[in-house]
């Protein structure tokens, strides 16, 4: 029995998520995404067995909008009507923020003033 292929699909959703209200970090950079994974047979996944790592490039107009430091990639939860903070690193020589995930749907990056 050979392991599955897994393939990712990433498709902008520039209104955002229904529902979403102001955020403690209350600058969006960027367009939110949705994050989705399906096996090669097309079967979807709702969520990954091990984390990935989620890597987001950021601008210099980003850094204008919000403190490079507050950087924070969210995760739409949408049972709880609310973007949940992930744990994020910043590399700052590459203007990259990254999370490891193992839930998919919405995502954004955002920062505080």
């Amino acid at each position: 029995h050979s392991p599955a292929t897994i393939v990712y699909f990433v498709a902008p959703e520039p209104r955002g998520p229904a529902g979403d209200t102001a955020h403690p970090l209350s600058v969006r950079l960027g367009t939110p995404f949705k994050l989705m994974a399906a096996y090669d047979s097309g079967r979807p996944l709702d969520a990954l067995d091990r984390p990935a790592r989620l890597t987001m490039r950021y601008t210099r107009e980003d850094m204008a909008a919000a403190g490079e430091t507050s950087l924070t990639i969210t995760w739409w939860d949408a049972a709880q009507q609310t973007w949940v903070a992930l744990p994020t690193s910043l590399d700052r020589p590459r203007q990259e923020v990254s999370a490891d995930v193992r839930q998919l749907g919405l995502f954004s990056l955002r920062g505080a003033r």
